[in-house]
């Protein structure tokens, strides 16, 4: 008989382990408070020391821990992590999601085109959030970032190129280089040492700070620092409880305060850069201007 009952508490325990909660769309759109907390989510997540994908969803890090059933071992490499942090905290929060289709290559010579955009949504009974994710991250892939910022033509990419100041680059900015590795930021410290995580083809995370180990490239490209697109579900119905049906749309640069090409064609649209006259390499720049010109790395600027 004991041992009859623990074989049932058992089972129970595995089958509750296999599911979780459906991802049920409650906001209609991604407010400021919820773009703080998805860079509170990364920032713990960063400083957490986790190593891979999976051991950071099983962190004390992350606040959903033990609700995710076995999506949970899942593996992401540099192009997925973003991808798999940003639709995770979508699905927890109750927040609209989508993802762009590109046609290219990883290494295309003329940038990529997005011809399609995803959107996940809920047609009524709950969305399973373990199958559409696993499915977006089949789909995405390095090449999914190389689009030009600058073209207003055709649909937009799931990214804006972000003013480099304080509070444009924060956690959550994604950093893309074109020779297909991709980080996001975890954490901006007062000195403006952009610190970013990135997995790896082992899924491995490892954590450094941003520099010129990601090359510039031209703009066409769209290598460099990248912002999430606001993000909202029009056309959807309210049951009550949730939103279903709809489509999920994003802001065209138009729409976007902070949209700035400044990283490409420079403070003097020459391709030169300088804070309060002083003329700075790239990199020091993006120290310099997302601390406030508090930096303490630069005693070129600080002499003049």
């Amino acid at each position: 008989m004991r041992a009859a009952f623990l074989a049932l508490v058992l089972l129970a325990a595995g089958t509750s382990a296999a599911s979780a909660a459906p991802w049920r769309i409650t906001k209609d759109h991604w407010s400021a408070e919820d773009e703080r907390g998805f860079g509170a989510f990364v920032t713990a997540l960063g400083e957490s020391g986790c190593n891979s994908s999976q051991s950071c969803l099983r962190s004390p890090a992350n606040p959903w821990r033990g609700t995710d059933g076995d999506f949970i071992d899942i593996d992401a490499d540099c192009a997925k992590l973003p991808y798999l942090l940003r639709g995770y905290y979508a699905w927890k929060n109750g927040l609209p999601f989508g993802f762009a289709a590109i046609r290219g290559e990883r290494f295309s010579a003329n940038g990529n085109r997005v011809v399609a955009r995803q959107s996940i949504t809920d047609r009524g009974a709950g969305i399973d959030a373990g199958r559409v994710l696993r499915d977006m991250m089949d789909t995405v892939f390095s090449g999914t970032f190389r689009v030009d910022p600058g073209s207003p033509d055709g649909l937009p990419s799931d990214f804006y190129s972000p003013a480099i100041r304080p509070g444009s680059i924060r956690p959550g900015t994604v950093i893309y280089d074109t020779n297909a590795h991709i980080g996001i930021v975890y954490k901006v410290d007062q000195s403006g040492r952009v610190h970013y995580m990135d997995a790896h083809p082992d899924f491995t995370i490892t954590r450094s700070v941003y520099g010129a180990q990601f090359g510039r490239s031209p703009m066409h490209l769209g290598g460099g620092l990248k912002n999430w697109r606001p993000m909202r579900l029009a056309g959807a119905r309210w049951n009550g409880r949730s939103f279903t049906g709809g489509e999920v749309v994003v802001a065209p640069q138009r729409q976007i305060s902070d949209y700035s090409l400044v990283q490409y064609l420079g403070t003097d649209g020459r391709g030169n850069f300088a804070y309060n006259g002083a003329a700075l390499g790239y990199y020091e720049y993006v120290r310099v201007a997302v601390s406030g010109g508090r930096t303490d790395f630069n005693p070129l600027y600080e002499l003049q």
